[in-house]
């Protein structure tokens, strides 16, 4: 799908199931927090083999861990404190932690799409 839509004017948001170092305990259970999952290493390299390639700017979402700083050494992130969910229904409060956004493209800066103008 991402290469059937890729364009230099397109925006791709991407929030994949998380990788299974940096899950709870109880999400890291088969099936526990996805309907589709997608926790083994390899699955979260062809996404970064996809990603790498695509020609339109691209925002991916999730926690810092080695295997992301391995893929995505070379992007620009943004990292934020976030109220984390301790599990599925857990009763447990929320604790702190980091959430990082990674994107092929400078996230300081205005993104600029061909055919929009500020203020429309």
């Amino acid at each position: 799908m991402i290469a059937k839509h890729d364009h230099p004017a397109t925006c791709f948001y991407v929030d994949p199931p998380y990788v299974h170092e940096v899950r709870s305990l109880r999400t890291k259970r088969r099936g526990a927090d996805y309907r589709i999952d997608q926790s083994a290493p390899a699955d979260h390299r062809t996404l970064a083999e996809v990603l790498h390639a695509c020609r339109g700017t691209v925002l991916l979402s999730g926690y810092p861990g080695a295997l992301y700083d391995e893929f995505y050494a070379d992007w620009h992130q943004v990292q934020r404190a976030v109220l984390v969910p301790t599990g599925n229904g857990s009763g447990r409060p929320a604790k702190w932690g980091v959430e990082v956004i990674w994107s092929n493209r400078p996230l300081r800066e205005q993104l600029q799409f061909p055919g929009h103008h500020a203020g429309q």
